[in-house]
């Protein structure tokens, strides 16, 4: 995992109080804004990277929950960047921030895995019955239809989750044909917005 990967070189920075988390957002944020209009390149991808060192950093000392507020802005930002238009390093911390840190009821979680597919990694909803609505508006990345039938409760593959998540099987409803697990913890102070790969929302391409 990048956060894992870069520990090391997080460990030299500045006192973390000169740096909280709202001033680095704050840089983040305006970092982001330029990207999106395509402005200064070079100048950007300086910036960039020593920003979501700074945000690691910060998790490592003070255990922040950085997205709480920002991060629907944030990953909508992300979005409309041109990433072509930049490095592959620059293509993968943008691909990380959405994911760095979430908030679970009271505790950081930092996932790891495939979104969906790993218990590390599960779909976060706030009650089972947004588990049902989350699947209901899937579909096959290729538009062919599904279903899914909950297998039962199964222990969470990290400590900061405290209660037990759903195991879902998803069919291809029209061919009958397993495509694969999905995990779902019902206890989330969030409803996921993020898509497991192979799937797409209902009606999405139309």
């Amino acid at each position: 995992m990048f956060w894992k990967k870069k520990e090391k070189e997080a460990d030299v920075k500045p006192p973390a109080e000169q740096y909280d988390e709202k001033s680095i957002l704050i840089v983040l944020k305006s970092v982001l804004e330029k990207m999106v209009k395509g402005e200064e390149i070079n100048e950007l991808e300086k910036i960039l990277g020593p920003t979501i060192k700074l945000l690691f950093f910060q998790y490592r000392t003070k255990g922040s929950v950085f997205f709480e507020n920002d991060r629907d802005y944030i990953i909508s930002l992300i979005n409309k960047i041109p990433t072509d238009n930049y490095s592959d390093e620059i293509r993968t911390l943008l691909s990380i921030i959405p994911h760095m840190i979430k908030e679970v009821g009271t505790h950081t979680f930092i996932p790891s895995g495939k979104f969906g597919y790993e218990k590390t990694n599960p779909i976060m909803v706030k009650s089972i019955g947004q588990s049902y609505d989350y699947l209901d508006q899937l579909e096959c990345d290729n538009g062919g239809p599904i279903e899914y039938k909950r297998n039962g409760s199964v222990k969470s593959g990290s400590e900061e989750l405290e209660n037990l998540m759903d195991w879902y099987t998803i069919t291809n409803s029209r061919t009958n044909q397993i495509i694969c697990d999905l995990f779902i913890y019902a206890y989330s102070h969030i409803n996921s917005e993020e898509i497991p790969d192979g799937f797409r929302k209902k009606n999405e391409n139309m």
